[in-house]
């Protein structure tokens, strides 16, 4: 797993989860505070879906966290684009190293 950085605009990032699955693209909203980093309006696209799983899912933020040096990680995701959810925000998913 290989994260790349594609744009940065404080708060706003852009950057790419590489996986043996494919590229996974994020951009997100992002403040660290204390030991917490939490991400905002976070939007994902790339992969098929399905092809990431709760286990992949969970693999990536355990990497996040260790890149960014925290213990939780907090993610609200944007407003649903695609699939069975559109046009709803789900719940934050919480995250802990």
């Amino acid at each position: 797993m290989k994260f790349v950085v594609v744009e940065q605009d404080r708060p706003v990032v852009h950057f790419q989860v590489v996986l043996d699955q494919g590229v996974l693209e994020i951009i997100t909203n992002y403040e660290v505070r204390g030991s917490t980093l939490t991400l905002r309006e976070f939007h994902c696209d790339g992969l098929r879906p399905g092809a990431l799983n709760r286990a992949g899912l969970n693999a990536v933020a355990r990497e996040l966290m260790e890149l960014a040096n925290v213990q939780n990680l907090i993610v609200y995701g944007a407003v649903r684009s695609t699939g069975p959810l559109k046009g709803r925000r789900q719940r934050p998913k919480r995250f802990r190293r």
